[in-house]
């Protein structure tokens, strides 16, 4: 069995643009068809807290993405804070907060693997 299995969903990551006239356009499309591990709540201590003077319910979710070719020669995709991430399957927008690059060595399942582990937050309209 591998942790790739655990990749079932796919996701869209977009990008703001270059700063033109002192002025970031919307965002747009940046990389395609990632594969992802279903967003999962976070726990106690990977939560961040917010500033007071957010109005706006917000709710932070964890996610997994994985090198785009299953042999893990491939190097983990360009995602960067605060570029946006749609759950495809879902169409669910998530603007990433937080990630980090995890290597996992000699770990049973992930073994020689590398993947990302982000940490994304879901703006609750109310």
């Amino acid at each position: 069995m591998s942790a790739f299995l655990l990749a079932t969903q796919t996701a869209n990551i977009t990008r703001s643009p270059a700063v033109s006239g002192g002025k970031v356009g919307p965002q747009v499309s940046h990389l395609t068809g990632l594969a992802m591990v279903p967003p999962m709540p976070v726990s106690s201590e990977t939560f961040l807290a917010h500033p007071a003077h957010l109005r706006s319910p917000r709710k932070q979710w964890e996610t997994f993405i994985f090198p785009t070719d299953d042999g893990g020669t491939a190097s983990l995709p360009d995602v960067d804070g605060g570029d946006g991430l749609t759950w495809t399957e879902e169409s669910r927008d998530y603007v990433i907060k937080g990630l980090a690059r995890w290597d996992r060595g000699d770990s049973g399942l992930l073994t020689g693997r590398a993947f990302l582990h982000l940490l994304i937050e879901e703006v609750q309209i109310t």
